[in-house]
Parts: structure tokens; C-alpha cells; sequence
């Protein structure tokens, strides 16, 4: 639903102070993008190192809510919606949108990197002289399904609870500081708390989508370059041109009615991803690939409980733990503004037991194929080949997936298959936040307009211009610098965030109590 016609809905107060603070990180970017990351990289470093212990806890009690209200007899069999209602998607089109729109970029590029990352820098890796080599793969397989598995996907299904509990069931706002004003409400602090929480919520959106575009394009550009044989002085521009194109794409998109085709699309990034994984599991080294997944599975069960709590504080890499576990846990976070009202808005008619089941172990599973294939079979050209692969991902990142796709068979064909699924998956992740965006800048926190839609557009372009020019740095000091880039907001929003948890809990229990009282 659109709604130009009125100049004061279009430009709420909540849009035009959100677009201000924004549009000063875009200013800052196109200005000084090496300082814009470099600042950022030290206040985020500054809170993970003195505050990391607090964030390697927060995974384990969003766990812990989500199960109790996933599976307490009280109640699982709430409907986000109402007794009578069902959902609107089929169980695998829920999942595909939620892949589509919150990792799905990511495990192209990550899926493949991060084993590798922890094989060489965490401290039970290869470089700790007590550690057999063998110990330092299975830890690293481990450690890769650890950042990409659970633990995200518990944050992202508290913030979609949160949101979605207060949206259908008491016809709150898609907002996340909704919650706050909803369970708070009797309180002075709670409408002035929940505006901050709405203006912080609406940056962090931003800054973390523009960074996920700058990552995306960075690796489209890569493949083209190799697949086409672009000359250099073409391809320092390609990045640029190639982010000019998915301007155009997701911004036509987001002033446009999208959901039935976010479905559609959803589901197609669904099947490539699937496709992908197939082609390497047949043509790749497919017994390793599938002793992988037994071996990683187990390594996942043995240390669910214990990889949450190790901190690793006597080891002389315990910034490993810093570098990726706790600014991974900030990174994520920096996803639920968007990621909650989305999850929400397609959430609608699950039970909280369907819900806590399917978005915590789903996901995690489909992870650990992901992980043990791409990532497993990189570990392999490690440990038993010629070691390129590693080579390729401490220097240049975004070329891992397409190196390994030039170890198998038609891998002109599979390059190009894959840079049409990251296409697919930039735009419609891209597409998703400027909608959420203008919604959740809109004065009922329900309408899309074109127009906000479209200066969201704009300015999470040019901030991936800033994530663009700070991965030409290289390797893993440029992507230091972009996750500061989305993640420092993501600090103080961190405190508002727990609040709204804190919010959705009182409020379920005092309307399970009133529930009760009108069944006597």
C-alpha cells in the first residue's frame, strides 16, 4: 500500500531525523570512507574487548526464551494472529524468504571463508603448536556453523516474536520499539525509550543492508573479472557499475508492490542455493563431503553448550574470539531491526512451538550442509592438496567460492549460475529493507511509500560505496572495518533491544493470566 499524495506522511519525523543521521554516515563515506571504518573499527573494538563476555551470553538467553515460550504448556499453541488464523506460506516459502532476506548473501561468502579464518587465526587452530591438525579442522568446521548457526538465528527469531506477538496480537505498529510502548506504556520513559529504539533501529537497518550490498557486489564483481578476463584498469571500476545496475533493480522494485514476487524470488534463490550445493556434493570429493557432515554435526552436538562460553582468556589469540564470535553476535543484532519487522510480517498463523522449532533448527541444519560442502571441501584442498584455496581466502575473500567452482567440472557454467544467485539475493534483500525501511518510517509503522522507499534506496547505496572502497584495503583488516561500519550503531540499540525482550515477556504473561481468568 502507497500513499504520496499527503507530503506530511510522506516525511515523518521519525524519516527525516533517521535519514539525517544516516545521510551524515553517507556524507562521511563519500568524504573519507578509510576514516569513516577506521573510526568505527576503534569504538567497536573498545566494547567487544571490555565487553565480549556479554555478548558471547546474549545467543544462550535468547535461547532460553525462545524455548520456554516454544515448547511451556502455557504457551506454545499461541497463533501470532489469533486462534483462528493460518499462515499465509507454506513452510518452505517461509524458510526461503527468511534465507533470502537475512543470510542469504552471506553464505556465499562466508560459507566457504570462515572454517578457513578459524583453521588459521582461532586459538585452538593450526598455529597453537598443541593442537593436531585434525583437531584444528574439526574445530574450525565447528567454529564456522557455530557463528552462522544457532546463534543467529535464535536473535533473529526473538526479534520477529517481539515484533510479530505485539503486531497481531494487540495491533501494535511494525516498529520495533513498539513493544516498548505497548508493555511499558503505564511508565514516563517508555514512548521517549521507543522512539530512540525506532530512530537507532532505522540506522543500524541501514548501515548493516549497505554493507551486505558492498560485500555482494565486491564478490559479483570478482567472478565477472575472472569469468570475462576484465582488464585491470576496467575492473577497478566494475564494483561501481555493477552497484549502479542493482540501484536500479531493487529500487524500481521497492516502489512497486513486491510480496507476491519476494515469494516467488524467495523461493528461486531457494532452489539455486540447493542446486549449487548439489553440483559440489556430486562432482566434488562427495564421500569427504558427506563424512564432513556426520563428523560437523557431531562437533555442532558436543559443543552446543560449551562453544558459548569459551572465552578462551589464557590464549595469546583471544582476539579471534573478539574479531568474529562477539562482533558476530553484534553483527547479527545489527540485523533485527529489519529482520524482525520482516520475519513478523511473514510470520503470521504460526504457534510459537511451530516457530521456535522451524527458525532454530531448520536453518541450522540447511547451515551445516552449506558449511560442510563449501567449506569442508576448502578444508580438504587445505589439509590433503595444494593449499590455494586458504591463500585465496586470507587475500582475497571474495574469490574462495569461484576458486573452488574452477576444481570441478563446467565451472564457467557454475560461475555463472552462481553470480545470477547472488544477484538474486542482493536484490531482493535490498529490496526488502527499503520497503521495511519507509514502513518502519511511516507514522502508523504500516505503510510503504515510494518515496521514502526510494531515499532509502539511495542512501544505503552510498554507504556500500564506503564498504566497497574499504574492502580494496584487503583481506580481513578491510572486513573489520565493515562490520564497525554496521555494527557500532548496534551498541547503544543493543540496550533498547533487550528492553522490547523484557517488554513482549511481561505482556505475554499478563495476557496468558487474563486468558485464564476468562476460561474460569
Amino acid at each position: 500500500m502507497y500513499n504520496d499524495k499527503k507530503a506530511q506522511k510522506v516525511l515523518t519525523p521519525l524519516f527525516l531525523i533517521s535519514a539525517f543521521i544516516t545521510s551524515a554516515f553517507a556524507i562521511w563515506a563519500i568524504i573519507s570512507p578509510n576514516q569513516l571504518t577506521l573510526s568505527l573499527s576503534v569504538i567497536q573494538q573498545f566494547f567487544v574487548i571490555n565487553y565480549g563476555w556479554f555478548l558471547m551470553l546474549l545467543p544462550v538467553l535468547f535461547a532460553i526464551i525462545c524455548l520456554f515460550f516454544g515448547f511451556s504448556k502455557k504457551y506454545r499453541h499461541i497463533r501470532l494472529g489469533g486462534t483462528d488464523s493460518r499462515p499465509k506460506f507454506s513452510t518452505f516459502s517461509w524458510l526461503a524468504m527468511l534465507f533470502t532476506a537475512g543470510i542469504g548473501i552471506g553464505i556465499v561468502y562466508f560459507g566457504i571463508n570462515q572454517p578457513l579464518y578459524a583453521y588459521y587465526l582461532s586459538p585452538m587452530g593450526i598455529s597453537n603448536t598443541s593442537v593436531s591438525q585434525m583437531e584444528a579442522a574439526r574445530h574450525a568446521m565447528g567454529m564456522g556453523v557455530y557463528l552462522w548457526g544457532i546463534g543467529a538465528w535464535v536473535i533473529f527469531s526473538i526479534a520477529g516474536l517481539v515484533v510479530g506477538y505485539f503486531v497481531y496480537t494487540h495491533g501494535g505498529k511494525y516498529l520495533p520499539g513498539e513493544a516498548i510502548t505497548m508493555g511499558f506504556g503505564s511508565k514516563k520513559w517508555a514512548k521517549p525509550v521507543s522512539q530512540t529504539m525506532n530512530i537507532l533501529s532505522v540506522v543500524c537497518a541501514a548501515l548493516t543492508i549497505a554493507t551486505t550490498i558492498g560485500l555482494g557486489v565486491i564478490q559479483m564483481s570478482g567472478g565477472i573479472k575472472k569469468l570475462f578476463l576484465i582488464p585491470d584498469n576496467i575492473s577497478s571500476i566494475l564494483p561501481f557499475i555493477i552497484l549502479a545496475i542493482l540501484f536500479v533493480l531493487f529500487t524500481s522494485a521497492a516502489v512497486t508492490p513486491l510480496q507476491k514476487g519476494m515469494k516467488i524470488i524467495g523461493n528461486i534463490n531457494m532452489y539455486m542455493a540447493i542446486g549449487i550445493m548439489v553440483f559440489v556434493m556430486v562432482f566434488g570429493p562427495t564421500r569427504f563431503i558427506f563424512e564432513q557432515i556426520v563428523t560437523t554435526f557431531g562437533t555442532f552436538i558436543d559443543t552446543l553448550i560449551v562453544q558459548n562460553f569459551e572465552m578462551y582468556i589464557f590464549s595469546e589469540q583471544q582476539s579471534f574470539v573478539y574479531d568474529w564470535a562477539a562482533t558476530g553476535w553484534l553483527w547479527w543484532i545489527s540485523w533485527t531491526p529489519f529482520m524482525g519487522v520482516f520475519v513478523a510480517s511473514i510470520s503470521y498463523g504460526r504457534t510459537l512451538k511451530e516457530y521456535a522449532i522451524a527458525t532454530m533448527t531448520a536453518p541450522v541444519a540447511f547451515m551445516i550442509l552449506w558449511i560442510c560442502t563449501f567449506g569442508g571441501t576448502a578444508m580438504l584442498n587445505v589439509i590433503q592438496g595444494d593449499g590455494s584455496l586458504s591463500q585465496i581466502a586470507m587475500s582475497t575473500p571474495d574469490m574462495t567460492f569461484f576458486a573452488l567452482l574452477d576444481t570441478l567440472p563446467f565451472s564457467q557454467l557454475t560461475t555463472i549460475f552462481t553470480l545470477v544467485l547472488i544477484l538474486f539475493f542482493l536484490a531482493t534483500t535490498c529490496t526488502g529493507c527499503s520497503v521495511s525501511l519507509s514502513t518502519m518510517t511511516d507514522l502508523e509503522g504500516k505503510t510503504n511509500s515510494a518515496t521514502r522507499a526510494g531515499v532509502w534506496s539511495v542512501l544505503m547505496s552510498i554507504i556500500a560505496i564506503a564498504a566497497i572502497v574499504a574492502t580494496f584495503r584487503g583481506g580481513n583488516d578491510a572486513f573489520n572495518g565493515i562490520k564497525a561500519l554496521a555494527t557500532t550503531m548496534t551498541i547503544p540499540y543493543l540496550v533498547f533491544f533487550i528492553i522490547s525482550i523484557s517488554a513482549f515477556i511481561k505482556q505475554i504473561v499478563v495476557d496468558n493470566k487474563e486468558m485464564s481468568k476468562e476460561v474460569i
